[in-house]
């Protein structure tokens, strides 16, 4: 019986059968930031649980393999839209256009803003920060998915390329992409967004203005004593005298009462 070209190649590399593989909630595949894959390849990692580049690029050049990566790239760019949701222009000029770079990019230029604003074309679409959730909401998901019993079927679909089978591929990998459907718009949703710092800011004791104190009362000026008056007996006029006499002894008796004061 001659053997599909797949599974040759895939026994040329000696890589042990899938089937031997247990589901797990860690991915098992090529880290997030790598510089030498390609995000659809990293992506593929977490399905296959392999980080074997042949292997990888092998599988997404089957039917089954672009098949997936059709949908994924589907799927991705329902949540760029979502990411974007605040961006009404950038939302509507998203397409799978701009999903196909972002996937031939590699994992290290969705890691750093300077590369990745370097692209032509995508970050006019999608916001570094928002390309980074939506990658970090679809590797979780796939991950996750990876561990239902819809992962192990797709990872079985793929490493066999079966076209026919009791169930059809269509079927298989629509089951799994409903799965990561739901997994990644609800991390997309709820997780914080990368690069992004939210902080409170609260008015302690020590912020708030203290209150002046009361502007001191005016100090008085000392009191300047009246010039007293001489007595009322005093105002009499000597009849025996003339009056400019009269007049002379009222004006020294003036004088005389401003000197004892001074």
């Amino acid at each position: 019986m001659t053997l599909p070209p797949l599974l040759v190649s895939l026994a040329k590399l000696n890589i042990d059968a899938p089937t031997k593989r247990k589901p797990s909630s860690s991915h098992f595949g090529e880290r997030s930031d790598s510089a030498q894959m390609a995000v659809r390849l990293i992506a593929l990692s977490r399905v296959l649980l392999t980080k074997d580049a042949d292997v990888l690029a092998t599988v997404a050049a089957s039917v089954n393999g672009a098949e997936l990566m059709r949908r994924l790239m589907a799927a991705t760019l329902r949540l760029a839209v979502l990411a974007a949701a605040g961006d009404a222009a950038a939302s509507t000029a998203l397409n799978l256009g701009n999903m196909a770079t972002m996937y031939n990019v590699t994992g290290s230029t969705i890691a750093r803003q300077e590369s990745y604003e370097a692209l032509f074309g995508l970050p006019d679409r999608v916001t570094w920060n928002d390309a980074r959730a939506v990658y970090a909401a679809l590797l979780d998901a796939l991950a996750h998915a990876r561990a239902t019993p819809a992962g192990a079927a797709v990872e079985a679909l793929l490493m066999s390329n079966a076209t026919e089978n009791d169930t059809s591929p269509a079927t298989v990998i629509s089951a799994f992409m409903t799965v990561v459907d739901e997994r990644a718009t609800h991390r997309l949703n709820t997780a914080p967004r990368l690069g992004v710092t939210s902080y409170s800011s609260s008015l302690t004791s020590s912020s708030t203005l203290p209150t002046p104190p009361p502007a001191p009362s005016p100090v008085p000026s000392a009191a300047v004593p009246p010039l007293p008056l001489p007595p009322l007996a005093d105002f009499r006029i000597e009849p025996a005298t003339s009056i400019e006499s009269n007049l002379m002894w009222r004006i020294e008796g003036r004088l005389t009462s401003a000197e004892i004061l001074i």
